[in-house]
């Protein structure tokens, strides 16, 4: 499992780039690398804009996996501009949520160091869709 976060650090680190497109557009501040049930990894870095159109890098991530025809993830790594791994955002929380079937399985790194991970379903337990979970 170690190799898989490894692995999954590396493509991560290597697309952060923070540029400036404009005075209102920058990009690749923050990386996400995902892993889904078939062993592929996606990543991409975050879009931010003066107006509400950004986009975090967990939503690219997630975008270019479904746009591959995958929807399983079974690991998530996020990383800031200085390669240290974070957690994602409390919109995009809910959005993993919403997305996960397995959220009791789906792992989100916290500690490279010590590869320690957090489940999905421990960062909003409480979940208002647990309904249609528990119906299933």
């Amino acid at each position: 499992m170690q190799k898989e976060w490894l692995e999954m650090f590396e493509k991560a680190r290597r697309i952060i780039s923070p540029k400036e497109v404009s005075p209102f557009i920058t990009y690749g501040t923050h990386s996400c690398a995902i892993l889904t049930d078939s062993k592929n990894i996606y990543t991409s870095v975050n879009i931010s804009s003066s107006l509400d159109i950004s986009s975090t890098a967990e939503k690219n991530a997630i975008t270019k996996m479904l746009n591959n025809g995958e929807h399983r993830i079974e690991k998530i790594l996020l990383l800031n501009e200085l390669e240290e791994v974070i957690l994602p955002s409390k919109d995009c929380f809910e959005y993993l949520v919403e997305l996960c079937d397995d959220i009791d399985n789906t792992e989100i790194l916290t500690d490279l160091t010590d590869f320690k991970s957090i489940k999905l379903i421990e960062l909003l337990p409480d979940w208002w869709g647990t309904f249609r979970e528990k119906k299933n």
